[in-house]
């Protein structure tokens, strides 16, 4: 588990020893179930085009692919330095995370997914270690599930035994502290202190944190809620302080904001699933009824939203709209929008974004880059201003977290 194996020629990016030590901001992709054959090549273009300035990890889960096509995407991505691969615990059934559901087919096939066993096993530990390994990860994530909130401390303190044992077993290497918990421990001030306090204190300085989010409206949208927010800029400026790093799984541009505010990193990835892991409205309709056409959607680098593709069609050619291109916009352009095509530029997008965090104070660099996207939308005319899922909500409370 070194980045010594990655041949220099092979990446232009941040070795692995730089990619962890919160020199540069990390952005972890998370691989997603479809239009996914063309992710490698993506790593590629982040390295090439930031080179040291940005920190690049791959992120696979486990449970959702097939032991076969884990190893398979791995091998493509050996050269990107941070590889994840996720054991996703907090899905087992009764794990107390709210859309815990039986297994089905292919999760129940890791066996190593099963119920976290009552008192700490180092066997069951170190099953849950190996699969990492096996499947190519260059950073291990301790054998933690899901963190209840309803008995917080004790929640908490049986966590951090499974960390200890986690860390008896992986020796030296990487390895981050592994928590899936409710967005509570964000808003609630007593769980909040009681998550910062024990990473302050705790031997182990690198934190990989997963937070169950309410429904975002709309989707594709950014997380708005004030005490959410709030409890972020807590939680990344006072474990920052103290010299501890969090990443902040599955967070979309969120995790974006709370790099700026003094977190080391986040994941993100093409479709909704791997942007925010968040509760979904159940999407019912009639018997016989035709399901609505899917709306094309591109991600606005200078609104900072993904929005209906005709509508950033109609933005381009505005004055003041600064477009971000990538070779996947191109293509855009001369072969027509696809899903995968836009998922892939907003992960060109979200590099760019990330890397540009690169600096004295990257508060005030993303303060910058929000107050841009408002100061265009507050100079549409009334006929041009945006509406329904083209309207960004989340800019001006950015703005006031980021002073």
């Amino acid at each position: 588990m070194s980045d010594q194996a990655i041949p220099d020629d092979q990446w232009d990016g941040p070795t692995l020893k730089r990619s962890l030590s919160a020199k540069v901001p990390l952005l972890i992709v998370n691989r997603s179930h479809q239009n996914a054959h063309r992710l490698p090549e993506v790593f590629d273009h982040m390295a090439a085009e930031h080179g040291k300035a940005l920190g690049v990890g791959a992120q696979i889960r486990l449970p959702g692919m097939s032991e076969k096509g884990a190893q398979s995407f791995m091998s493509e991505v050996e050269h990107v330095p941070v590889r994840i691969a996720d054991p996703e615990l907090w899905r087992v059934p009764n794990s107390g995370w709210p859309s815990a559901k039986a297994l089905n087919t292919t999760e129940s096939k890791w066996p190593y997914l099963t119920p976290i066993p009552a008192k700490v096993s180092g066997v069951w530990a170190k099953s849950v270690l190996d699969v990492q390994r096996d499947n190519g990860a260059s950073v291990l994530l301790s054998a933690t599930g899901w963190l209840s909130e309803a008995n917080g401390t004790k929640s908490l303190a049986s966590a951090m035994d499974w960390v200890t044992e986690s860390r008896r077993l992986a020796g030296s290497d990487p390895m981050w502290v592994n928590l899936t918990m409710d967005s509570k421990w964000l808003s609630d001030t007593s769980l909040r202190n009681a998550l910062i306090d024990e990473i302050v204190e705790s031997s182990e300085r690198a934190w990989y944190l997963r937070f169950w989010w309410p429904e975002v409206k709309p989707r594709y949208g950014q997380l708005v809620d004030d005490s959410l927010l709030r409890g972020y800029r807590e939680l990344a400026t006072a474990t920052a302080v103290e010299g501890k790093r969090i990443y902040l799984a599955n967070s979309g541009l969120t995790g974006w904001v709370a790099t700026a505010l003094g977190a080391s990193g986040f994941s993100t990835g093409q479709a909704w699933g791997e942007q925010a892991f968040a509760a979904t409205r159940p999407m019912g309709s009639q018997k016989g009824a035709k399901r609505p056409p899917k709306i094309p959607r591109i991600f606005d680098s200078t609104v900072l939203h993904t929005m209906d593709f005709n509508e950033h069609s109609r933005l381009r050619g505005m004055p003041k709209h600064r477009e971000y291109s990538t070779p996947y916009s191109a293509e855009i352009d001369l072969h027509g929008h696809t899903p995968e095509r836009a998922s892939l530029h907003y992960l060109l997008a979200v590099g760019e974004l990330t890397a540009s965090l690169n600096g004295t104070r990257p508060n005030f660099l993303a303060h910058r880059r929000a107050r841009r996207g408002q100061k265009f939308i507050d100079g549409l005319s009334p006929v041009d201003q945006l509406n329904g899922i083209s309207k960004p909500l989340h800019l001006q409370p950015w703005m006031k977290l980021l002073r």
